[in-house]
């Protein structure tokens, strides 16, 4: 067993899920999968283990692909970790976590010379109240981009 599925499994267990896994519950194996991906992408341990703890009830993924991708664009871990606490507990759930990474993304790009922490601050100043994410539309009748 390697290194890598040996901590998975155990981080499953702590998250209460690795009964279930080993059952092969379809909800179970999807967490320990976000759970896998999270770690590949690089996310601490530690990080991963205290985003399981918050929301033990409810779906990993979101959460952990969030925290993945402030990591991925240099934000700290810890710092990534304490926004998504406090944005969960101030009632953002799911998709919505990945709203608030993407607004922290956003702030650290709009320039001025806008550090990491700078940009996390902007952000929890936001919250709950962080917009989500405009997607790209093509309007009807036109080729776009």
């Amino acid at each position: 067993m390697s290194g890598r599925l040996r901590l998975t499994l155990a981080l499953a267990a702590l998250a209460g899920w690795a009964p279930l896994a080993a059952q092969g519950s379809g909800s179970a194996e999807g967490h320990v999968a976000a759970v896998a991906a999270a770690l590949a992408r690089g996310l601490p341990p530690p990080i991963v283990a205290r985003l399981l703890t918050v929301a033990p009830n409810e779906p990993p993924g979101p959460a952990l692909h969030a925290a993945a991708d402030l990591v991925a664009h240099r934000f700290n871990a810890d710092s990534a970790a304490d926004l998504l606490v406090d944005a969960h507990n101030q009632g953002l759930r799911g998709v919505r976590l990945l709203d608030v990474a993407v607004a922290a993304d956003h702030e650290l790009q709009r320039g001025g010379g806008r550090t990491p922490s700078d940009a996390l601050a902007r952000v929890r100043a936001m919250l709950p109240n962080v917009p989500a994410p405009e997607a790209g539309v093509t309007r009807r009748g036109t080729k776009g981009s």
